[in-house]
């Protein structure tokens, strides 16, 4: 999980918030945001989704999980075992 500011975060600034929540541009508080980055293998691609974990409006310990994106989905042509090079773990057809 990743907290903090930034592009899409809500906090109204450029990345300034703290994981509490930052008063943004308007002035207005808002409430703390986690992101998380999901990385899952299917049908011989990478699919990758990015989701807000926030807690629910009207609070009650409830959390509200929504995709926010970007979606992304690769194609790898190879994956090899090191860095640089090494045993083929996958290749394209």
């Amino acid at each position: 999980l990743l907290r903090g500011g930034g592009v899409g975060s809500g906090d109204g600034g450029g990345g300034s918030g703290d994981a509490a929540g930052s008063a943004g541009a308007s002035g207005a508080k808002h409430a703390a945001a986690r992101h998380s980055v999901s990385f899952s293998w299917l049908d011989g691609r990478v699919w990758m989704r990015v989701y807000r974990i926030q807690e629910a409006v009207g609070g009650g310990g409830v959390l509200d999980v929504a995709e926010i994106g970007p979606r992304l989905v690769l194609a790898p042509v190879r994956i090899i075992a090191s860095g640089f090079g090494g045993a083929v773990l996958h290749a394209a057809n």
